[in-house]
């Protein structure tokens, strides 16, 4: 019996041991299969394959942590927050909001004590020579000093005293009145305050400004500071611009005073809406709404006007050059008269080389009144010499053509004009323009500029020669 046991124990032992090596077997196989699997091609199955590893591991890693699991076990590292990220934040009111942003600006003594001074001066000799008088020349400085303030809850303050002053009398020597200073310079001694507004900026792409300003509006035909000027023109105004809806520049002033060029204070009551589109395709539209009310009878009257520009390249001698073309449109009424105004222009600028030609018509109301630009830039569209700083009754035609360049580091250029009426088609004269100045940024600069107008049918022969230079910080 006992040796029937024992060899009972070794058959079993013998088909275990068999078993084992059979399943060892099987699975050396699949191993080998699994390894020819991962280095063949990519096949349908295998894809399959990838397809389901996929959706296990989505499976896995979404499904819910049992309590009994450890919560930072491998695939389920508890989340931490980043050193030093901001800990969720309760809702807000927009009044706790603003109390919250207004913390964290700067004190206001800080804001109205740590702005930005701006100063500078220029300086002018002007000779003048009309045909009748004597040559009369005078020297002027014009200096000022600004400051604007840091913004405090989003306002910010700006404000500019200037000095206009005589230098040396007028030369030979005599009284201005015997030398008819105005016909000179058109800057009269003064001090006063230029510049004063207050600014807010707390609207989106939105600014809003109230106070003493100089304003611009588009290249400044219409409405302008009169640069030129020692004594800039600037308005007693609330002004009013935004960016906010979709590129479209919209402008709106309503005017209460004008400070002009020659020292005055004119009391106006005037609305002035603007309106800017660029498009890179069609180029870039603008219009613009003068609706004026003013002391001066003059200086009355409502404004429509149109104007659009754009450029393109041109193939030109195996470089590009550029064409910049302009066109403008206005109509102006007053309860006596309806003038209209067509402008068209364009540039060509090649290398170091721009010409440029023009013609422009403010017209007549049958010989009574002419189109006019009451707060327009006039000094660089009609003539340097000023002839036509305000239109005659029977209007203006200017055509001219010019040009400028580069040359050593100087700046080199000159305008032809011919004048002639609307009305009744009279030439007025011709005009020869001439300027070479020094750039050496965008404020600071010296040069020389002379104007020759030849009088055939309106005013006199005149000649202006001037040497200035400016410097601000």
């Amino acid at each position: 019996a006992k040796a029937k046991a024992e060899a009972e124990a070794k058959a079993k032992a013998e088909a275990e041991a068999k078993a084992k090596a059979e399943a060892e077997a099987k699975a050396k196989v699949a191993a080998q299969s699994a390894d020819h699997a991962l280095a063949a091609p990519v096949g349908t199955d295998q894809k399959k394959r990838g397809l389901l590893k996929r959706l296990t591991g989505i499976f896995h890693k979404n499904k819910a942590v049992a309590p009994e699991q450890s919560a930072s076990g491998p695939g389920n590292e508890e989340k931490k927050e980043a050193p030093g990220s901001p800990s969720p934040k309760p809702h807000l009111s927009f009044r706790e909001q603003l109390a919250e942003k207004f913390k964290k600006e700067r004190p206001l003594g800080e804001a109205l004590t740590k702005g930005k001074f701006h100063y500078g001066i220029r300086f002018r000799f002007e000779d003048l020579n009309n045909g009748i008088e004597q040559d009369n020349s005078v020297i002027t400085l014009r200096s000022f000093l600004g400051y604007t303030s840091r913004t405090y809850r989003n306002f910010s303050l700006s404000g500019e005293i200037e000095d206009i002053r005589e230098v040396g009398g007028v030369v030979p020597g005599v009284t201005r009145a015997a030398t008819g200073f105005d016909s000179v310079g058109n800057d009269p001694d003064s001090t006063e305050l230029n510049k004063a507004f207050l600014k807010y900026e707390g609207l989106d792409k939105t600014q809003l400004y109230l106070g003493r300003q100089g304003v611009v509006l588009g290249d400044g035909r219409f409405v302008s500071n009169e640069p030129w000027r020692q004594n800039e023109r600037t308005y007693d105004a609330f002004r009013i611009t935004s960016q906010r809806w979709g590129g479209v520049t919209l402008e709106y002033l309503y005017i209460n005073g004008i400070n002009t060029t020659l020292g005055g204070n004119l009391v106006a009551r005037d609305h002035v809406f603007h309106a800017l589109y660029p498009n890179e395709i069609l180029g870039d539209f603008e219009g613009t709404i003068l609706l004026l009310n003013n002391e001066e009878a003059t200086a009355s009257d409502q404004t429509f006007a149109l104007q659009w520009r754009g450029n393109t390249s041109l193939w030109l001698f195996g470089d590009n050059a550029d064409i910049y073309l302009k066109a403008k449109a206005a109509v102006q009424t007053t309860e006596q008269f309806q003038t209209n105004y067509y402008h068209l222009s364009g540039d060509l600028a090649y290398r170091k080389w721009l010409f440029r030609g023009g013609l422009e018509l403010l017209g007549s109301d049958t010989g009574q009144n002419g189109f006019e630009m009451p707060l327009g830039e006039n000094h660089a569209f009609n003539g340097w010499n000023d002839v036509f700083s305000v239109t005659p009754d029977d209007g203006l035609i200017n055509a001219w053509v010019g040009g400028q360049t580069e040359w050593l580091g100087l700046t080199a250029g000159g305008d032809y004009h011919q004048f002639a009426s609307d009305f009744n088609r009279r030439r007025y004269g011709r005009e020869i323009d001439l300027v070479l100045f020094k750039a050496f940024d965008e404020k600071n600069k010296i040069g020389i500029k002379m104007g020759s107008y030849h009088a055939l049918n309106f005013s006199s022969d005149l000649s202006k020669f001037w040497f200035w230079f400016s410097f601000r910080n």
